[in-house]
């Protein structure tokens, strides 16, 4: 037997988002933090992630212009003696995946950007966790920003969540940030290469907790791109 399709239900394209079973939501639904389509297809790749199967909604900076290189997926030691996590924070082995940035290509003060999936809101207890990995005599910075709405990485300002530089040893560490109630936004990881190779970065078991909110924020705010968001015009 053929496996057929899900059936498209979504009367509006352009507002609406197919979950995976036969269900239709408004698309400011997706990452909202909250589980909307039943088989929770809408928070499938919205931020956590542990880097075994994939970057859950996580991307490269698509613009050449704004950075310089990529974040890599890797597992096992990095390609540089002396820098870099040798196992992922997961399982604790050479065979688990992590996210990573490798200073030995890049030229020094060099960066790469890595954007997370947009957010339609969050509520006054989000926090956001991450592992994070800088071992290397010449490990320069890494740090947590957040933009909204349509705002992107480039154009200042922006705001830093949380900076960490130097080196830390050849261990994971954990960092938690306040994210707090929030309108639409994005989460960016940016790395800054130093003066030598032995600078690698790299991060691990991206966690949001306690972000879903009321749902106020998300239902009033509007910025008109997947139409209305529910607003009508008052007829007299």
């Amino acid at each position: 037997f053929l496996t057929c399709p899900v059936e498209l239900l979504c009367s509006n394209r352009e507002a609406d988002w197919n979950c995976g079973v036969p269900q239709c939501i408004n698309r400011r639904r997706v990452c909202d933090f909250r589980q909307d389509c039943t088989d929770q297809s809408d928070e499938a790749n919205c931020g956590d992630c542990d880097f075994q199967h994939g970057i859950c909604g996580w991307s490269n900076e698509a613009d050449a212009d704004k950075d310089d290189f990529d974040w890599t997926r890797h597992a096992g030691s990095t390609y540089s003696v002396g820098t870099g996590p040798s196992v992922d924070h997961t399982y604790g082995n050479s065979s688990g995946g992590y996210l990573y940035m490798e200073a030995s290509y890049p030229k020094p003060g060099e960066k790469t950007i890595l954007n997370s999936p947009y957010f339609h809101g969050s509520g006054p207890e989000c926090k956001f966790r991450f592992w994070y990995h800088m071992y290397g005599a010449n490990v320069d910075k890494l740090e947590l920003a957040i933009t909204h709405n349509s705002e992107m990485i480039w154009r200042s300002p922006y705001d830093t969540l949380w900076t960490m530089q130097g080196d830390h040893n050849d261990t994971w560490l954990m960092a938690e940030v306040q994210i707090g109630a929030r309108r639409a936004f994005r989460l960016h990881f940016i790395g800054y290469v130093g003066v030598s190779y032995d600078g690698d970065i790299a991060i691990d078991d991206l966690e949001f907790l306690n972000c879903a909110g009321s749902g106020l924020i998300g239902d009033l705010d509007c910025d008109f791109e997947f139409g209305n968001c529910g607003y009508h015009q008052l007829l007299h």
